[in-house]
């Protein structure tokens, strides 16, 4: 996805939850700075390289942490036919390793268990560190401390070695990083867009609305069709995930 074709969806996004473009573009231009302290930093097309290989025609369970939803079992019978990956949304890294599975990537914030984080990109993963406004200090503590491949991707415009695939949480940008990056289909585990996760007194029903965004936005990947996309529901089924208009 170009940036002109998600910058309209980014546009609302400011507007609906006041964030600064100019602080996303001040974080993404520190991420770029960052990215070379880190020992294996991958920009522009080696990020571009790397990802594809991980991603391209494999079908992936996208793992999300929602409360109330187990972890797929890892390893298991998803894993166990055909040509399979693992994508960990931030905090679900570290049920994963729980799991005795290593993601082939991890897509992140940074502000989940970040020593897990690290851990799991010892063992292989390729961690994309996503650059917003308020993450700043975070970038600086971890970026140079992931010891292998370490990519970028941003909030605002890319350029300059960083990726932007479209997505707006880590678990929607993960859908849309396997699409931009040719996955066959994406099952989402661990997915809950009504009952965030624990959150810090007041910021409870921000988080509602931006899994609210996050859940239009997986809705529009569904409907371009180019990645199929399904979802595990608590029962432990696997439906396909609702797109616009569809009946739920």
């Amino acid at each position: 996805m170009e940036f002109h074709e998600w910058e309209p969806e980014y546009r609302s996004i400011l507007g609906t939850f006041g964030f600064s473009r100019a602080q996303d573009e001040a974080a993404a231009e520190e991420l770029r700075r960052l990215l070379p302290t880190a020992r294996h930093p991958l920009l522009g097309t080696l990020a571009e390289d790397a990802l594809r290989r991980r991603l391209q025609g494999k079908d992936i369970v996208l793992v999300g942490r929602g409360p109330g939803l187990l972890p797929l079992p890892l390893p298991s019978p998803w894993l166990e036919a055909g040509d399979r990956a693992v994508v960990s949304a931030d905090g679900a890294t570290s049920a994963c390793l729980a799991h005795g599975t290593v993601p082939q990537v991890i897509v992140t914030d940074l502000d989940g268990r970040l020593p897990d984080e690290v851990e799991a990109n010892l063992r292989g993963a390729l961690v994309l560190v996503h650059a917003h406004g308020d993450n700043r200090a975070a970038m600086r503590e971890w970026v140079p401390r992931f010891p292998r491949a370490v990519a970028g991707s941003c909030a605002a415009a890319p350029g300059r070695g960083l990726l932007n695939p479209g997505g707006f949480t880590d678990g929607d940008r993960g859908v849309f990083l396997c699409e931009e990056f040719g996955a066959r289909s994406v099952l989402l585990v661990g997915f809950d867009f009504a009952n965030p996760c624990e959150e810090p007194e007041g910021t409870l029903e921000v988080k509602r609305r931006k899994l609210a965004v996050a859940r239009r936005l997986i809705e529009q990947v569904a409907a371009r069709g180019r990645t199929r996309i399904d979802v595990l529901t608590p029962e432990m089924k696997v439906r396909p995930f609702a797109a616009p208009g569809a009946r739920r």
